[in-house]
């Protein structure tokens, strides 16, 4: 039976759904994705590795810090997993309320398909920088086995975390979902607390890549401050001390109690947790209040409109992906554009800025139609937020297309106010001039629209499954359109390459535009008829 359960729950996974050549393209594109981000960050880390090689210490100290930001990361990773597999789809509740199926072998089942994935994550992050450190510290053969034995540990142990903490992460979402203004207040929160966590990080990258503020980063009180953090980072500090052979036998019973206490409590408490969610103990019988709002129906279309801004902040879907994302694009693409350009003016690598001068242009451009993708391929979600409501608009007087252009026209619409600030802030800083600013407003408009259709047509067609479309649309055209404009702008004369490089994004933008219009404008009333909505 258990072996049944794994074998079901890795199976539904999105990249074994897929079929025929749909699932090898995935393959080939997710190795070569995950090759490139190690290659970064193997090049990035030696970069650091060998600037802060001077200070005694303190390359060991942040590389207690780095892997414990990523125990932290794989830990917080793991309670969305536990939160996705358990609490979110509805209908297995039910299924599995009322199935002979005990729920530890439900837990057993789901635990080992989020364990293989916090796997992949470790092995990808973690035991990639201690492979890394390793070989520059010349730590020996013997380091690198108990890292990778130190590597299993840790995944598993954000696996025990995930399962506990899911719990108040579980209950504290129903609170702050079902009050709009906390859930204003949170996200906002959240955000700035982000946003200035980002900043720091981003802040203290540029300064390691930079030469010349190495000194005064890192001073004698800084370097000794981190040095006494990282001796308190449990239990990461065990385990990287434990493979440097430094008090084994301590470090030893600290890991052992970790895994001990956290399996004993983690299996107990979210047992009894999950078998009263799935026999309906939990749920509170509250009283929903008369809302005082009403829609002025002046107009159909000013009613659909209104539907649809009422759905963006209605739903913590909205709330905590899209809208946040929006909220917060023009810090991100400004942080991140800034301080590209200032990485590539400065130090080692303004040689190589110096031999391509374009490499602003290029890289600043690309970043931003990747922002754009990673936005707006989740603005699709407020038809999945329609949920019981899809039968009023199956029946409702409105065409079918009329509907669900307004729903692609709203979020869009929302997305360009967005970016219309961000490239205003680039501009106005100097980071991008006034022509590159003409350029990328036409062309982040046109992009913004083919990606909220992609995610529209995605979602009608595959219940909100990941597809081929969405990775070519959102990642691949705006490389090839990006790549095949720097191509072209170094066949023309220097005062024509900005024009050239930007008419050849534009143009491939456009031809995406109309052929994926005159692609689904046919097929969008048939899907919609079809269209269940996603699994609850």
């Amino acid at each position: 039976m258990i072996s049944e359960l794994v074998l079901k729950e890795i199976k539904q996974n999105s990249f074994l759904a897929k079929k025929g050549y749909k699932k090898i393209f995935s393959l080939i594109s997710s190795i070569f994705l995950l090759a490139l981000f190690i290659f970064i960050e193997v090049i990035l880390y030696l970069n650091i590795y060998d600037k802060v090689n001077v200070f005694a210490n303190l390359n060991a100290s942040l590389f207690n810090i780095v892997l414990f930001i990523l125990f932290i990361f794989g830990t917080i990773s793991s309670i969305n997993m536990f939160y996705k597999a358990f609490f979110k789809n509805e209908k297995e509740k039910i299924i599995l309320g009322t199935s002979p199926v005990s729920t530890y072998d439900v837990i057993l089942a789901k635990s080992i398909n989020i364990y293989i994935k916090l796997l992949i994550f470790s092995f990808s992050t973690i035991f990639v920088f201690s492979l890394t450190y390793g070989l520059k510290g010349e730590l020996g053969f013997l380091f690198h086995c108990l890292m990778l034995f130190s590597t299993l540990l840790m995944a598993l142990l954000m696996l025990l975390f995930g399962a506990i903490f899911v719990i108040p992460f579980f209950e504290i979402k129903k609170i702050v979902t079902r009050y709009k203004l906390v859930s204003f207040i949170f996200v906002i929160v959240f955000l700035v607390l982000a946003s200035l966590l980002y900043a720091s990080i981003l802040n203290l990258f540029v300064n390691l890549i930079r030469d010349d503020d190495i000194g005064v980063l890192f001073t004698t009180e800084r370097v000794e401050l981190l040095n006494e953090i990282a001796k308190y980072l449990y239990p990461v500090s065990s385990f990287i001390e434990f493979s440097n052979l430094e008090n084994m036998n301590i470090n030893f019973v600290i890991i052992l109690a970790f895994v001990i206490i956290l399996y004993s409590i983690s299996i107990f408490i979210f047992n009894k947790y999950l078998t009263a969610f799935y026999e309906g103990r939990l749920e509170r019988n509250v009283k929903k209040r008369s809302s005082n709002y009403q829609i002025k129906l002046t107009s159909l279309t000013r009613a659909l409109v209104e539907k649809e801004l009422h759905l963006a902040i209605s739903n913590s879907e909205g709330i905590f992906s899209f809208l946040s994302l929006v909220i917060i694009e023009p810090f991100i693409i400004f942080s991140v554009v800034s301080a590209v350009n200032l990485i590539f003016s400065t130090g080692n690598l303004n040689y190589i800025s110096t031999l391509f001068p374009s490499i602003f242009l290029v890289t600043d451009v690309l970043l931003i139609l990747l922002f754009l993708a990673v936005i707006n391929t989740q603005s699709s979600l407020s038809l999945t937020k329609e949920k019981d409501t899809l039968l009023v608009m199956k029946t409702m007087p409105v065409s079918y297309f009329k509907q669900l252009l307004i729903k692609v026209l709203v979020p869009s619409i929302i997305s360009f106010v967005s970016y219309l600030i961000s490239i205003i802030i680039l501009v106005s800083f100097g980071e991008i001039d006034l022509i590159s600013f003409i350029f990328l407003l036409l062309i982040g408009a046109f992009t913004i629209m083919l990606l909220n259709l992609s995610s529209l047509y995605n979602d009608l067609k595959m219940k909100g499954a990941s597809s081929l479309l969405t990775l070519i649309l959102g990642f691949v055209l705006p490389l090839v359109s990006v790549v095949l404009g720097a191509a072209l702008s170094l066949l023309v004369e220097a005062e024509q390459e900005i024009y050239v490089f930007f008419s050849a994004i534009l143009a491939l933008d456009i031809i995406a535009l109309l052929f994926f219009i005159i692609k689904i404008k046919s097929r969008v009333t048939n899907l919609f008829m079809k269209y269940e909505g996603e699994a609850r």
